[in-house]
């Protein structure tokens, strides 16, 4: 039998005024142990509530903590990457530095020895050295751009540009160069193009770089192609193409790599600082354009640049500037 079947009386002393014991029946006394199981419960609740709370904080601190900690390797890897870079950069620019340099000085120490007797061909040997001294000068006036570019993208002052009177007298001031070995420079361009926004200078120098290597490192009675076409209503796309020695697949990825020479390059032995593709593709990539290259081994390769197209670009600018080319 359970204790809510019996009247049963508790007596309990209550200390009153009159000395007299008072008595509470069992249902009252089983309400009062109900009450305080249920405010127990209830504590408990908010309790566990409580410590659930701090466990998800808890978890959401300990994930924040790992994300830093990722974010902390990461950025370390990045910083050890970038001195390796950094080291790399100053030993390549060592080595190209060293060759001119020792060249001048070996020139110069053979006509201070008195090991050379004729003016003619002392000033030979000036002649020569001062050419070296000119590929320096050009080696480190492409270095310095490049660095400028490359930490203050942003510097480059943009404005409206015709692209087509660009690559028209860039392509001109190749036609002697190309004649030399027969290769023959073509335009190949829409009657108008889009007005572009551009820094003028680095577009031409964009031009001449790319026009360039496509005559050096074009077999002799080739051709050059040049090409202009819309991609979109955002974008003009430039095509560079010859008709030369072509570039094989494993270097493709490493062509616009600060000093990198591929084997084509060397075994030519052409000119050059090894400066003028990675200058290009900074070039490119602050006016927010994209560049790349398709290459097939003695087919030829074409190299492809967009601009962005600016249709705020006034005509009566555009005019002007085709004026002034003229």
């Amino acid at each position: 039998m359970t204790i809510a079947n019996y009247e049963i009386f508790f007596t309990i002393e209550m200390g009153n005024a009159n000395n007299e014991n008072t008595y509470r029946p069992a249902e009252e006394i089983k309400k009062s142990i109900l009450n305080c199981i249920s405010e127990l419960e209830e504590q408990e609740k908010k309790l566990h509530d409580c410590i659930m709370q701090h466990i998800d904080e808890f978890e959401e601190a300990q994930k924040l903590c790992n994300f830093l900690k990722d974010r902390c390797t990461a950025r370390g890897e990045k910083l050890k990457e970038l001195s390796r870079a950094k080291t790399r950069f100053v030993m390549e620019v060592s080595h190209e530095l060293k060759a001119p340099l020792a060249a001048i000085q070996s020139l110069l120490q053979v006509i201070l020895k008195g090991y050379v007797k004729t003016p003619e061909k002392q000033m030979e040997l000036i002649e020569r050295a001062y050419n070296r001294a000119g590929e320096l000068l050009s080696l480190v006036k492409d270095m310095l751009d490049l660095t400028r570019i490359e930490l203050h993208p942003n510097t480059l002052p943009m404005r409206c540009g015709d692209l087509h009177s660009i690559i028209v007298n860039v392509s001109r001031e190749f036609e002697e160069k190309a004649a030399a070995r027969n290769i023959v420079v073509k335009n190949n361009l829409p009657d108008s193009i889009p007005p572009v926004m551009i820094n003028r200078p680095a577009i031409k120098r964009v031009l001449e770089n790319l026009i360039s290597n496509a005559i050096k490192y074009n077999k002799d009675g080739g051709n050059v192609e040049i090409i202009a076409k819309n991609v979109d209503d955002k974008f003009v796309e430039v095509i560079v193409s010859d008709t030369g020695f072509g570039i094989p697949d494993e270097e493709i990825p490493k062509l616009f790599e600060i000093f990198f020479r591929g084997k084509t390059a060397s075994n030519t032995k052409r000119e050059g600082t090894g400066l003028g593709l990675s200058m290009t593709k900074k070039i490119i990539d602050a006016h927010g354009g994209k560049i790349w290259v398709e290459s097939e081994l003695n087919k030829g390769s074409k190299f492809h640049f967009t601009v962005r197209i600016d249709k705020n670009c006034e005509k009566e600018e555009i005019k002007n500037e085709k004026g002034s080319n003229h």
